[in-house]
């Protein structure tokens, strides 16, 4: 924990905390050769303790770093200090973002029982699967969740969290209360711990996603077809989001423009939003 008025490495003066979850802490911090105010991540010590993890975080914050996209956020750079009585702190420094997670946007939707209109739906994974084309060039993101999506005060659409799961082991992720958030959205072949992890596990995870936000529910165990829960689904969209479910990469989609120009085009229906959950 980091009080307001400590310094780090001289420069940055730490003002609040902004938000905290089972990788670390957020917190708003003056940026005194920036001269503004910009947004820190201090990583959990327990995730950077080893050589092979820090190596693997230190590569995947340098990627980040280079990922300029608008539905990412801008991450400058990744910095270590060492606070009286605490172990090094790693951390990451980025654009300050104003706004909400998906996940408390979606927390309001059920408190007021009002489902996502299909249109909205498509919103966001327009945005989501344009930062996630570019990011693919680079990297896979590995921890798409609501969690890890920004929708800022202008609605803009950002991810966030690039890369940081692999840092977690199954232990770790228990440990923090991460487990089980993440493992919701996290394709077979990760949760099997496969090696060679490309786009389309996150592809999967988008998928995931959408069918949340059209069924107020997360896909668990013999998935039921998204149609049979939400009855004004495009048929297009339906059968997109249970393509990129498939339980075997290869069965997806090859990328994940291919899987929005999917969901994009397929026609929106006009009967009324209605979830088989109320």
């Amino acid at each position: 924990e980091l009080q307001p008025g400590t310094v780090l490495l001289g420069r940055y003066e730490v003002k609040e905390l902004v938000g905290q979850g089972g990788m670390g802490a957020v917190y708003r911090v003056y940026d005194q050769i920036r001269s503004e105010d910009i947004a820190i991540k201090v990583l959990l010590p327990s995730l950077t303790k080893n050589e092979r993890a820090l190596e693997r975080f230190l590569n995947e914050a340098k990627i980040s770093s280079k990922l300029s996209h608008s539905n990412i956020v801008n991450v400058y750079d990744v910095q270590k200090d060492t606070v009286a009585g605490q172990a090094d702190l790693y951390f990451l420094t980025m654009e300050l973002l104003e706004g909400q997670d998906l996940r408390q946007i979606m927390d309001n939707q059920t408190t007021v029982g009002r489902p996502f209109e299909i249109d909205d739906i498509k919103e966001y994974v327009q945005a989501i699967t344009d930062g996630l084309n570019h990011a693919h060039k680079f990297t896979v993101h590995r921890d798409i969740k609501p969690e890890n999506i920004w929708i800022t005060d202008e609605g803009e659409v950002k991810l966030m969290d690039f890369g940081i799961a692999q840092l977690q082991s199954t232990s770790q992720r228990t440990q923090t209360g991460a487990a089980m958030g993440t493992a919701y959205y996290m394709a077979p072949e990760q949760l099997k711990g496969k090696s060679d992890i490309d786009g389309r596990a996150d592809q999967y995870a988008v998928a995931v996603l959408m069918y949340e936000l059209l069924a107020g529910e997360v896909p668990a165990g013999a998935i039921e077809p998204i149609a049979e829960l939400r009855s004004d689904t495009p048929p297009a969209m339906a059968d997109a989001i249970m393509k990129a479910l498939s339980p075997r990469p290869e069965k997806r989609f090859e990328n994940m423009d291919e899987f929005n120009q999917t969901i994009q085009n397929s026609s929106s229906s006009t009967k009324k939003s209605k979830s088989k959950k109320t």
